[in-house]
């Protein structure tokens, strides 16, 4: 079975078969018009005196979340089906998630943008990373956090180096004067203090 809704422009549900022994589903559903409407469902199959009844309404909460806790942007796709699926997050933004395909290879892949190239970060089977395990993310200057907030599984993505770590190497007394670099970070910061101005960067 699939589904999807009446209006134009969405894609078909991922494919299911009912089954008792699994009373509800999650399936995530995105606009190919408009792909930042996305939409999580859930499909819950109640049993009956004459068969069974699919019910099909917004799931709230979420089964999942990622967040991005870093300073780049990230995206990120259900292993084997990232054809138009792919989506991308923003830093210290977040996204609800439920799988493309709940009955096909259930792995998130989550890859970090750095100057327009796309680095893995790594794969994650959601449903089977315990609530409070930290995870190392290889060489790279990143690392997981699962957490729960009640039923939903919250995946959180940092960045493990400090933003301004070692400024008074870079400090000169005569022009007040810093410059803070990143080879993980697609822009360089540099900041003149000549007249004791205080500057917030958000």
């Amino acid at each position: 079975i699939r589904f999807r809704p009446i209006e134009y422009g969405w894609n078909w549900s991922g494919l299911f078969r009912i089954n008792k022994k699994e009373p509800r589903l999650h399936f995530r559903l995105k606009n190919y018009l408009d792909p930042s409407e996305i939409i999580i469902f859930s499909v819950e199959f109640r049993s009956t005196t004459t068969g069974v009844v699919l019910v099909i309404s917004n799931a709230e909460p979420p089964p999942f979340q990622i967040v991005n806790k870093s300073m780049c942007p990230m995206s990120f796709f259900q292993k084997g089906v990232r054809n138009g699926k792919e989506t991308l997050i923003l830093p210290y933004h977040f996204a609800n998630y439920a799988w493309d395909e709940p009955k096909q290879g259930c792995v998130l892949i989550l890859d970090v943008l750095q100057s327009s190239v796309h680095k893995t970060l790594g794969n994650f089977e959601l449903e089977k990373i315990a609530p409070g395990t930290k995870i190392k993310l290889g060489k790279l200057p990143f690392h997981a956090l699962m957490t729960s907030d009640g039923p939903t599984r919250v995946l959180s993505i940092h960045d493990s180096y400090p933003l301004i770590a070692d400024a008074n190497k870079y400090y000169s007394d005569k022009t007040k004067h810093f410059d803070i670099r990143s080879k993980w970070l697609s822009l360089n910061i540099e900041i003149k203090l000549l007249h004791g101005i205080g500057i917030s960067i958000v």
